[in-house]
């Protein structure tokens, strides 16, 4: 009997909310745990369910909703930018970046705070996928198009990542390369690229990663001192050293010896 009431109760409200705040959807949690629309929700516009089930954590039922759209509905396009967020968050970044990219997904079409989370997005999947060239592009993008965006500390995460792995990346091919132009050019761009990485992160607002947890920041800036032959300086700035912080020092000053890239810079 109880839950015959709750049924009554969930349908009372569900339409409750359909006569107030017109056709708007209301989850219940059968809606939830079956992937399936509720009557209220079925009454919406194919792009307008897809849009509430992302929102409610159900990409998949989204994708599933977005099949029915057809070329040419006018919400056609916005159903491939809805697409694309709920591959995103079903974990396909290839898909996602494939849609960003070839321009079936048009994300000016989105609302402003989906636009920032579409932008986010990208960035996250290109540093996945080790673009740092075009990664680096969209993160000055995305500070220029979302200024004051709580999510703008994590952004500078990605670049200082992607210029950490950047800049090592061109020393080391520069200490492998027998032309001595190709490798004098690629060690003064990997040199340039730690340096900024290095001023970047002086300014950076904590000591460590709140995104990429599984990183070092103090020991990535400690590499990239090395590299560019500044030990003193990693010296200097540990005024109180650990244990644990002088082995780890010790070990990275012996391998930089015997790197070749660190005598480019």
């Amino acid at each position: 009997m109880e839950n015959g009431n709750m049924t009554r109760l969930q349908k009372n409200i569900s339409w409750l909310a359909f006569l107030c705040l017109g056709f708007n959807p209301v989850f219940s949690p059968a809606f939830a745990q079956n992937g399936g629309v509720t009557t209220v929700a079925a009454k919406l516009p194919a792009v307008q369910q897809a849009a509430a089930l992302l929102a409610q954590g159900l990409p998949q039922q989204a994708q599933a909703v977005l099949t029915n759209v057809p070329s040419t509905s006018p919400d056609y396009a916005l159903g491939k930018d809805y697409a694309a967020l709920s591959q995103y968050a079903l974990g396909d970044k290839r898909g996602f970046l494939k849609a960003a990219e070839s321009g079936s997904a048009d994300k000016s079409l989105l609302p402003a705070d989906l636009q920032e989370s579409f932008d986010f997005d990208q960035i996250a999947s290109l540093f996945f996928y080790r673009r740092f060239d075009k990664l680096l592009t969209q993160t000055l993008a995305f500070s220029a198009n979302h200024a004051g965006s709580p999510r703008s500390q994590s952004v500078t995460e990605y670049e200082l990542a992607a210029l950490y792995e950047r800049g090592m990346k061109k020393l080391v091919e520069a200490s492998i390369l027998t032309d001595t132009n190709q490798a004098n050019a690629r060690g003064t761009t990997g040199c340039n690229d730690l340096v900024i990485y290095l001023t970047l992160a002086s300014d950076f607002k904590t000591n460590c990663y709140q995104v990429l947890t599984n990183r070092s920041l103090k020991e990535e800036v400690w590499k990239a001192q090395m590299a560019l032959g500044n030990e003193q300086s990693v010296v200097q700035a540990l005024s109180q050293p650990n244990t644990n912080e002088v082995e780890k020092l010790a070990w990275l000053s012996m391998t930089a010896m015997f790197s070749t890239a660190r005598m480019i810079c």
